[in-house]
């Protein structure tokens, strides 16, 4: 911008002091006024990124990816697509990446991210900070996502374990809120279920869909907490499994298998029993343990279903609180030839504002903490919301075998095959085999 003073206005001496004055102070104007506004000296990739996602549709994502575009970073240019398959998402995901032909920007669980760390990129510090990070979201993704003061990954929500209750049942055993510790749960159990008149070993009535592994959705995840509850520290500090001959870990499991013991006064579930989610939903059992997401699915299989949630049940009142929590990360993969895009699209998606617009369109409950504090009185995801501030999880090698191991095991103890302490023992030596297998594998890759 230019400005132009008449001729004889400038041949007066003291207008020329003036004049030299002015340019000085509009040259400042300038200089610090352009500061004010979005850098321009952004790198805005020339090709698209492309996006994966799971659960959203594109008409979900398309209002984020348009004001990315336009606003956020002008001129980037984002292609998204979800993936329907959630159970084999993770292998096609491998399979695109080893043929070249993967995403820039995909999803993976909270879960994967030790298996998966090498695949993808850590944020540059100059979009996205440890410190950024500490104070913006909750504990468990600080925990999680930050390694060597490298931020691998954010997330736009945190699901947590909580107590799903059938309202009509309790009303009708005269139970009139929900339990807050296990030994209330207990209490509850005795008094919802109901054995079938005729043939006493057959449940008509579950005080609680959980005892066994099979039929019960996320057993692996609700036996951890019990642990972690009871105080076990699930890894040693050479980072392998440490539950494996811990008293207070085998105390969980076999708390776990009372529920579908015979011979225990609180036998309420057997293998026999529908898979968890379908007997809450068909009203056949009083309680279940499960993540937010179910809200829906409980909603769709039975729209009358008359249910609460509650804060997940605790070892006892006034202590610290834990749930199990598990969410799902934005990463940018190693392939990518535009990192700086890439990480600025999952900054953007995780920011205050676009991850509320994304929680309100989704149901999910928040990762951010200024979000947690805005929705801990939501009528549909606020137990989920402050359980977002003390839910943990602890670091898998290999998720996958966690839940299988885990699954089994509880099995195992409910048929007999094996007792809890010999169950755990087993597993914990088999996950030490498999991460040390891993370990070398990769040292000779290398």
């Amino acid at each position: 911008m230019q400005f132009y003073l008449p001729v004889p206005y400038l041949k007066n001496k003291k207008n020329i002091l003036k004049f030299i004055r002015f340019g000085v102070v509009l040259g400042a104007i300038v200089l610090f006024g352009a500061g004010c506004g979005k850098s321009t000296n952004q790198t805005v990739s020339k090709t698209p990124i492309n996006v994966w996602g799971i659960f959203d549709d594109a008409e979900t994502m398309q209002p984020f990816l348009q004001t990315f575009s336009n606003t956020e970073l002008p001129g980037a240019k984002v292609q998204y697509k979800k993936q329907s398959q959630v159970d084999q998402y993770e292998e096609y995901l491998l399979s695109a990446l080893a043929e070249n032909r993967g995403p820039d920007v995909f999803l993976i669980h909270s879960s994967w991210l030790p298996r998966w760390k090498k695949k993808i990129l850590p944020a540059p510090t100059t979009i996205i900070t440890e410190k950024q990070v500490n104070e913006g979201f909750v504990d468990i993704v600080i925990k999680d996502v930050i390694s060597g003061g490298r931020v691998y990954g954010l997330p736009a929500f945190v699901d947590s374990l909580a107590l799903y209750y059938n309202k009509d049942i309790f009303n009708t055993a005269g139970v009139t809120r929900a339990p807050k510790t296990w030994q209330e749960v207990m209490e509850v159990v005795k008094r919802t279920t109901k054995s079938n008149a005729v043939e006493k070993s057959q449940i008509d009535q579950h005080g609680l869909a959980m005892g066994t592994g099979k039929n019960v959705n996320r057993a692996s995840d609700v036996l951890s907490i019990l642990m972690m509850q009871n105080g076990v520290t699930m890894l040693g500090e050479d980072s392998l499994p440490a539950f494996g001959e811990n008293a207070d870990a085998v105390r969980a499991l076999q708390f776990y298998t009372d529920f579908a013991n015979p011979i225990k006064d609180i036998y309420t579930w057997n293998e026999q029993s529908d898979y968890s989610i379908d007997a809450f939903a068909e009203g056949s059992a009083a309680m279940m343990i499960n993540y937010s997401y179910n809200i829906d699915t409980l909603k769709a299989k039975n729209p009358r279903l008359n249910f609460g949630v509650a804060s997940l049940p605790q070892v006892e009142t006034g202590g610290t609180p834990v749930t199990y929590g598990g969410y799902w990360l934005y990463v940018v993969s190693k392939q990518t030839t535009s990192p700086d895009t890439a990480w600025r699209f999952v900054k953007f998606m995780t920011n205050t504002v676009q991850a509320r617009s994304y929680l309100e369109k989704s149901g999910y409950p928040p990762a951010r903490r200024d979000l947690v504090q805005e929705l801990q009185n939501d009528a549909r995801i606020g137990v989920f919301a402050n359980q977002a501030l003390y839910a943990k999880s602890w670091s898998q090698a290999d998720s996958r075998l966690v839940d299988k191991l885990f699954t089994n095991a509880i099995d195992e103890v409910v048929t007999g095959q094996d007792t809890a302490d010999g169950a755990l023992k087993r597993v914990a030596d088999q996950l030490k085999a498999a991460i040390k297998s891993s370990a070398n594998s990769t040292a000779t890759n290398n």
